[in-house]
């Protein structure tokens, strides 16, 4: 969806932004509350990430750029990619009355995802 060049676009900056930051917990801990609130907040973003493969050639190239940098800060893309969609699928099924609402549901299933990652 070209809708998503966007938020694609500010996920890649922000994932740089990860990659430069000395604490990898800390790295990793705010570049998946970005891209839940991302998810969130722009309504293109969610099919465009779980798809299987980009419909789009502006898509495509985002999101090898964006593979790329996630893989190379987490090395678990396979595992991480699904969670972080269901998590933003979770809390979009929320029964929250606004976007504000919404986003602290998905904030509070990420900390349940977090610290379970952590405790490993």
């Amino acid at each position: 969806m070209a809708v998503a060049v966007d938020g694609l676009e500010a996920l890649i900056q922000a994932a740089e932004r990860a990659g430069e930051q000395d604490d990898s917990w800390t790295a990793f801990r705010d570049f998946l509350v970005r891209i839940v609130d991302a998810q969130l907040s722009d309504a293109a973003l969610s099919p465009v990430l779980s798809a299987p493969t980009a419909a789009l050639p502006g898509t495509a190239h985002l999101l090898d750029q964006l593979s790329s940098l996630f893989t190379r800060l987490f090395e678990s893309l396979a595992d991480m990619t699904p969670l972080i969609c269901g998590i933003a699928f979770s809390a979009r099924m929320h029964p929250a009355i606004d976007p504000q609402e919404q986003a602290a549901a998905g904030r509070h299933y990420l900390d349940v995802v977090q610290h379970g990652l952590r405790a490993r």
